[in-house]
């Protein structure tokens, strides 16, 4: 029962990141199952043989079992088991080698991202709430699949005091500040622009996508820079965005 109960949680839950640990998870308790229910069958056939001097033939032929067929009946489902669960994960790694994923040009390798001393996170996604919370968490939960071994600092997620946004920012190698509306009228935000140009930061903009009209857009962009104007950051932004 216990078995049973465990390998149902194993597979609902999925408790293990790779997907092939779950698969084997599930092979052993599977197999585990498998051992326990042949065994009451082996069990039934060694106490009818106990009292077969006091059993007619026709009730040895009623309860007797086969322990050769048994045995040969449980090796075979194990051991499919097992196949069926080196195929599965054979399959997922054929999958996770064919998806998309940024790679070396000169090497065709995925690239290793190191982090220096002191350093946490690989990515710092700067925004703003109101209107660049879902695009980023979204980034978050992608990039991880095309740059395996990252690691993303989301505000949301790992963010516990709202005054350490510097240490966040120190602590991380690039920056991605994705504009959108209202982010330089954040001071939090400032205060991690600032920062980002402060501490020398690698720096990568991003900035949503607009339908409106080219001079609409136009006018938007000048009163962006307008409200941040006299600011280090947003002097950063303005050659990086004549470049």
């Amino acid at each position: 029962m216990f078995c049973l109960l465990h390998m149902l949680f194993t597979a609902i839950c999925q408790p293990y990141r790779a997907i092939g640990n779950d698969y084997f998870a599930l092979c052993c308790n599977f197999s585990l199952t498998v051992v326990f229910f042949f065994s009451i069958f082996l069990k039934y056939d060694d106490l009818t043989a106990a009292v077969s001097g006091v059993m007619t033939d026709s009730l040895k032929t009623r309860f007797a079992m086969e322990a050769d067929v048994l045995s040969l009946g449980l090796m075979a489902v194990v051991i499919s088991s097992i196949v069926l669960v080196f195929v599965l994960t054979a399959q997922q790694v054929y999958a996770a080698a064919n998806e998309p994923t940024f790679r070396v040009v000169a090497t065709k390798a995925q690239p290793e991202i190191s982090l220096n001393k002191g350093q946490k996170w690989h990515l710092f996604l700067s925004h703003i709430w109101g209107t660049g919370q879902d695009q980023c968490a979204n980034i978050k939960r992608q990039l991880p699949a095309y740059v395996p071994g990252d690691s993303v600092s989301h505000d949301v997620d790992d963010l516990q005091d709202i005054g350490e946004l510097e240490t966040y920012v120190e602590k991380t190698a690039t920056v991605m500040i994705f504009v959108s509306k209202g982010y330089f009228k954040s001071i939090n935000c400032l205060r991690e622009a600032d920062c980002t140009v402060a501490k020398d930061k690698h720096i990568a903009l991003m900035h949503t996508p607009s339908r409106a009209a080219p001079r609409s857009r136009s006018s938007r962009s000048t009163s962006a820079r307008s409200t941040c104007s006299g600011r280090s950051s947003c002097a950063l932004m303005e050659s990086r965005r004549g470049r």
